[in-house]
């Protein structure tokens, strides 16, 4: 419970992880210094994305300085993507793709002609060289906008961060989504005789935007 609790994973997930990991993580010795055990980076890594601590804080819990760590964090991440990315965010790419994924959302959530559900979140950052109002949100700091789109089953099935924290929800995710649904043609609606296109669920955003409109749909 304690190392769950710490790492977020349990012992065996955290060792399956560390396995999959060693090839892209593993770095060799050198005469002056031996590398970071994967498992150190990764446990790093995950308590820092658990906790949410500063570099400087997380390096009084495992003795590795907080320039190192800053290092640890990107390569970490960035395993884990190429490592996972293909595995856990399936982006469905042809029609008959999505049609599954609107059937779950019609089955388990009675939401008829759904394709997802977006939601993001601002992500506080240092306000970049002559970058003015452009990352300086609705809430009054500078950030990134992370977006993500999920099935009927919590899976993720599309994602995209960077766009400046000035962009609404809809403004910034709305093209680069539409790229990448090959969307099913209108059908008819359980108990309506209506033919009616598929949407994107979504939160209220600063837009007011609340679904964004299937491309099949213009």
């Amino acid at each position: 419970m304690a190392f769950r609790n710490f790492t977020r994973l349990t012992p065996e997930m955290f060792r399956d992880v560390v396995e999959r990991l060693t090839p892209r993580l593993q770095k060799k010795d050198i005469w002056y210094r031996d590398s970071q055990e994967v498992g150190l980076k990764v446990a790093i890594t995950l308590r820092h994305m658990a906790k949410g601590d500063c570099y400087k804080s997380t390096m009084y819990l495992f003795y590795v300085p907080h320039n190192t760590i800053s290092l640890i964090v990107r390569d970490v991440c960035q395993a884990i993507w190429d490592e996972y990315g293909d595995e856990v965010v399936t982006n469905p790419t042809t029609a008959e793709g999505w049609k599954e994924v609107a059937a779950g959302y019609s089955s388990r959530w009675n939401f008829h002609h759904v394709l997802g559900a977006l939601d993001g979140k601002h992500i506080r950052i240092w306000c970049p060289g002559h970058g003015g109002s452009q990352f300086c949100n609705y809430n009054g700091y500078h950030s990134i906008v992370l977006l993500a789109l999920v099935d009927a089953n919590y899976r993720f099935t599309w994602a995209q961060v960077g766009a400046p924290g000035a962009a609404s929800d809809a403004s910034c995710g709305t093209s680069r989504l539409c790229e990448t649904r090959s969307s099913p043609t209108p059908s008819a609606s359980p108990n309506l005789n209506l033919c009616l296109p598929t949407t994107v669920r979504c939160r209220i955003s600063s837009s007011g935007t609340t679904h964004l409109p299937s491309t099949s749909g213009r």
